[in-house]
């Protein structure tokens, strides 16, 4: 007596294919019914993580700023920094392309701003603007 035949063999398989089991893929492809069924879920966000404590003080930085822009710079740009006839808006794409990072646009609020006044801006408080000022045009 044989142990195995040919029709345990292909009654095996069928079984198998009927339970769900993935069919190997010689192409090496992703097989998009397998990634359906087993999605991966993302680790929650833990209270106290790095991501949210620098976030929260990127938030207090800009907020920071907020209340230097009104008190220094709202005079020339306006309350909401969308420009006078004294200052341009600084609520625009023009001034990230002339300073696409927080550093070079602090460096260039703290050597040059305000204009009444220029150089009277400790680096700090630089930062602290330009980092509202990256907030206002969109960028966190």
């Amino acid at each position: 007596m044989k142990l195995f035949s040919p029709w345990m063999g292909i009654s095996l398989l069928l079984l198998l294919g009927a339970c769900g089991v993935p069919k190997p893929n010689p192409m090496n492809r992703p097989n998009p019914s397998a990634s359906l069924r087993y999605k991966a879920k993302a680790p929650p966000a833990f209270k106290g993580s790095a991501s949210e404590k620098w976030a929260k003080k990127r938030a207090a930085v800009a907020r920071a700023g907020g209340r230097l822009f009104a008190r220094d710079c709202s005079s020339c740009h306006g309350p909401d920094a969308r420009g006078t006839a004294s200052g341009p808006s600084l609520v625009s794409a023009g001034l990230l392309h002339s300073y696409p990072t927080r550093p070079a646009l602090a460096d260039f609020i703290r050597r040059n701003m305000p204009l009444n006044r220029p150089g009277t801006l400790t680096a700090q408080e630089a930062q602290e603007l330009a980092a509202w000022l990256f907030q206002k045009n969109g960028h966190p």
